[in-house]
C-alpha cells in the first residue's frame, strides 16, 4: 500500500507561476521522496500542470534515512523487522525527548510516562506493537470539563498526578462520566427547546383558528344558502378540530374551495 506521510508546503523559488513542493511516499518498510513542480501557463487559459519525479528512496532502518521522517511512519503497513526498528528509534527518542522536557522544567511523571508542557498532555504508549507519544490534551479537557487550556487547569492536572489522585484510566472514567452527563444536559436542553416551539406554534396556530372563523363569519351573509350551509359545517369541523398548523391549513383551503365555487356560479 502506497500512503503519503508528510507533505511540504508550496513555495515559489523562481517565478509566480512556479510552484514547488515535496511528499514523502511508504511504501511498506520505503520511504520515497518526490519533488513536485506545478507549473501556470497564464498564456495558455490558465491552464497547470503538475510535473513530479523521484529524488530519492530509504528502506527502514538505512543510516542516510533523515531522523525526523520515523515520527510519519504508519506502523501498520510495515514489516514486522521494520516495527523492530521504529520501535527501537522511538524507545530511543523517548529518552531523548524526556530529557529535553526536563530541561525545559515541564512536569514529568516517569512512572506514567506523562509529561505536562504549558499547553499540551503527553502519554508515551508502550501497549501497542510499535510506542509512540500519545497527546492525551482532549482526554484530559473531558475529564475536567473544560473547553479550553489554562494555565490554572494545567496546575490542576499537575497536581493530581503528583498525588496520585488521577492515572490514565481514572481519566478516562472521568471523561466517560462528564460524556454522559453533557449528553443528558444537552437533551434537556433540546427538550426545553422543543417544549417552547410548540407552545409557540400552538399560540400562532389558535391566532390562525380565529382569524379563520372571523372571516367565515363576516363573509357568510354574502353566500348563496348553500354556501352559508358549507360555512356552517366548516365552522363546526374547526370548533371540534385539534389546533395545529397542518390542520389550520387544511380548513383554510376548505373555506378557500367554498369561497371560490361561490364566485363560479355568480360567473
Amino acid at each position: 500500500m502506497s500512503r503519503v506521510i508528510y507533505r511540504t508546503r508550496p513555495f515559489s523559488p523562481y517565478a509566480k507561476y512556479s510552484k514547488y513542493w515535496n511528499e514523502y511516499i511508504q511504501e511498506g518498510d520505503e520511504i520515497i521522496k518526490y519533488v513536485y513542480n506545478k507549473v501556470k501557463f497564464p498564456d495558455r487559459e490558465l491552464r497547470n500542470e503538475i510535473y513530479s519525479n523521484e529524488k530519492q528512496r530509504w528502506t527502514i532502518g538505512d543510516i542516510n534515512l533523515p531522523d525526523w521522517l520515523y515520527r510519519y511512519v504508519v506502523d501498520n503497513d510495515l514489516s514486522d523487522n521494520g516495527k523492530k526498528i521504529v520501535k527501537q528509534w522511538r524507545l530511543e527518542k523517548y529518552i531523548f525527548d524526556l530529557n529535553n522536557y526536563k530541561e525545559k522544567g515541564y512536569f514529568i511523571d516517569k512512572e506514567k510516562k506523562i509529561v505536562i508542557t504549558d499547553r499540551e498532555i503527553l502519554m508515551f504508549r508502550e501497549d501497542s506493537e510499535v510506542p509512540y507519544w500519545d497527546k492525551i490534551t482532549s482526554l484530559v479537557k473531558e475529564a475536567y470539563n473544560r473547553i479550553r487550556i489554562t494555565p490554572q487547569m494545567m496546575d490542576l492536572v499537575k497536581k493530581d498526578f503528583e498525588t496520585q489522585t488521577v492515572d490514565y484510566e481514572i481519566l478516562c472514567e472521568m471523561a466517560e462520566q462528564n460524556r454522559k452527563k453533557n449528553e443528558e444536559k444537552e437533551k434537556e436542553i433540546l427538550a426545553k427547546k422543543q417544549e417552547l416551539q410548540e407552545k409557540k406554534d400552538y399560540e400562532v396556530a389558535i391566532q390562525l383558528f380565529l382569524r379563520l372563523q372571523k372571516n367565515l363569519v363576516d363573509i357568510k351573509p354574502q353566500l348563496s344558502e348553500e354556501g352559508r350551509k358549507e360555512v356552517d359545517a366548516l365552522l363546526n369541523l374547526i370548533d371540534d378540530s385539534e389546533v395545529c398548523r397542518a390542520r389550520y391549513d387544511i380548513l383554510h383551503q376548505a373555506g378557500v374551495e367554498i369561497i371560490l365555487k361561490e364566485k363560479s356560479k355568480r360567473g
